[in-house]
């Protein structure tokens, strides 16, 4: 079994140094976050990279996107992913969700023979959080690990299609969405990504848990990401062995794509 997704998750323990020394009467009520993204390992039909002798598989970044291009150009330029460089704000404590990483598929026709369309990529993201005003640390690196299928655009289409023919994507580990927490004086913070599939054609979970979505031919298609913390308080201090862990190491790298 392949895969992978990573978007909001490790386990996160935020045992901030500076926060460790007391004991909080009150949650934490403002954090700066970070999110940088960029794609890797990304391969296509044929099993090539980008430079390999066929491929056409082309990435860049510019106008604050990193973007992965491929396919023969037929008069409307290559498809591409592009997601946000990097995203930065404030979170309020309980309060209303803020934005995180845009993906957007520029879904145009394009010729795909000899195996040049995309088949699989890696989105790799890096989370970094702290209590305002301070400067965010990395806290996670966290992998998206995506099937991609190009459709030939000639019927007959998936049921879902709303266009001849809709592209798939699958995302193949969103138990990694779960929400994690971390333990600051007496409260438990909840960190938690949310994912706003409004911008494509059609999304399901399916059976084995992979979530699959569609996307429409001719069209720029984006899922959107965004992020929420909450605190509850908790009914004694937590010891300070645990408020002294630090979020990086427990945010190292994820498991990798298993073949």
């Amino acid at each position: 079994m392949r895969l992978k997704q990573n978007i909001a998750g490790a386990a996160v323990v935020l045992g901030l140094a500076f926060a460790a020394g007391s004991a909080n009467a009150m949650p934490i009520p403002l954090w700066n976050y970070s999110i940088d993204s960029g794609w890797a390992n990304a391969m296509d039909q044929a099993g090539r990279s980008e430079g390999d002798a066929g491929s056409t598989l082309h990435g860049s970044s510019a106008g604050g996107l990193n973007s992965v291009s491929w396919g023969t150009n037929v008069g409307n330029g290559q498809s591409s992913l592009d997601i946000d460089a990097n995203v930065s704000g404030i979170l309020t404590t309980n309060g209303a969700t803020e934005p995180g990483a845009a993906l957007t598929h520029n879904n145009v026709i394009i010729g795909i023979g000899n195996g040049v369309a995309l088949d699989k990529i890696d989105l790799v993201v890096n989370i970094s959080l702290a209590p305002a005003p301070g400067v965010p640390t990395l806290i996670d690196t966290v992998t998206f690990n995506i099937d991609f299928f190009e459709t030939p655009n000639s019927a007959p289409c998936d049921a879902n299609s709303v266009s001849i023919c809709d592209d798939q994507f699958l995302l193949l580990n969103p138990e990694d969405l779960t929400a994690q927490s971390f333990i600051i004086g007496n409260f438990k913070y909840t960190l938690s990504l949310e994912l706003d599939m409004s911008g494509l054609t059609f999304f399901e979970t399916l059976p084995n848990g992979t979530i699959r979505f569609l996307t429409a031919e001719g069209s720029n298609n984006s899922l959107l990401t965004n992020l929420r913390i909450t605190a509850m308080e908790i009914p004694e201090p937590a010891p300070l062995a645990l408020l002294g862990l630090s979020l990086i190491g427990l945010g190292a790298v994820r498991r990798r794509r298993k073949v």
